[in-house]
């Protein structure tokens, strides 16, 4: 993504760039990899786009019928995985488990969308 610190609305093909295998994806939302140059974004504005760019994927995913949806965010404060738990709890039916340790560390979650079987 380039440095336009804004995600494109009603972008429905944004998870096929993050496809790691048939119906999967792993986003990683640390802010270097979503933005080429993040140094003069404040801190709420990375949480902000990360939030976004993260809800977007997830609407993707639903979209495109993927099942699993691996999303690193670190370790830090929490604050990140907390919002993101935050906005999960809107979806029903998804599942969201702690990402494999010995593959991810402790800075990952695995959602799954099971009404996509």
């Amino acid at each position: 993504m380039d440095s336009t610190r804004s995600v494109s609305s009603g972008n429905e093909n944004l998870i096929i760039k993050h496809k790691v295998s048939h119906r999967e994806a792993i986003v990683d939302l640390h802010i270097h990899e979503l933005i080429e140059d993040p140094v003069a974004m404040e801190n709420q504005e990375i949480l902000d786009f990360q939030k976004s760019y993260f809800e977007q994927c997830l609407e993707s995913a639903i979209a495109n019928h993927f099942l699993k949806l691996t999303v690193i965010h670190g370790v830090g404060n929490g604050t990140l995985r907390d919002s993101i738990l935050e906005i999960l709890k809107k979806y029903d039916s998804i599942e969201v488990l702690d990402a494999p340790m010995q593959k991810y560390g402790a800075g990952a979650i695995e959602v799954r969308i099971p009404h996509n079987y």
